[in-house]
């Protein structure tokens, strides 16, 4: 269990980092006009075009307090606290709701830019969106579980 909130905590402080990075950086341009283009994979081109989305500053504060909060919950885990269990289960639950609201921004930006619902339901930017997101969801959901398995068997006198 601490292994699991250790890595995303580490995973989410690097991701967001590395996001802020760009978005102060870049210089993004529509098209095939961007310079770096060719270097880029569809991957990283798509994590490139959503750190300029115009939500993108609110969503990295959100992020540095989550990470701030689960690296607060690990200490107090590791320290033998019971009630950090409890807020781990439903941050984490919690934490599944912003990568399904990345990926129809994805959706969202697919389908206006092609003008085509088609195109956007075999877009390579929202298959890799959807496929993100459900590894969120699935990795966010067993720390829920294991979190709450947690709370639940461990010891009450936390005082």
């Amino acid at each position: 269990m601490l292994v699991g909130l250790a890595l995303a905590t580490v995973k989410a402080a690097a991701f967001t980092a590395w996001a802020i990075f760009i978005h102060a950086t870049w210089r993004f341009v529509w098209g095939h006009e961007t310079p770096d283009r060719l270097g880029q994979s569809t991957f990283g081109r798509g994590m490139h075009i959503l750190t300029q989305h115009e939500h993108f500053t609110a969503g990295a504060i959100v992020a540095i307090v989550a990470v701030v909060v689960a690296a607060v919950m690990f200490f107090l885990i590791y320290r033998g606290k019971r009630w950090p269990y409890l807020v781990v289960a439903v941050g984490s639950l919690a934490a599944i709701v912003p990568a399904w609201i990345v990926r129809s921004q994805v959706w969202d930006t697919e389908r206006a830019m092609s003008r085509s619902t088609a195109w956007a339901a075999r877009s390579p930017y929202v298959m890799i969106a959807t496929v993100i997101a459900l590894a969120i969801t699935i990795y966010f959901a067993v720390l829920a579980i294991a979190a709450t398995v947690a709370w639940l068997t461990s010891r009450r006198d936390d005082a």
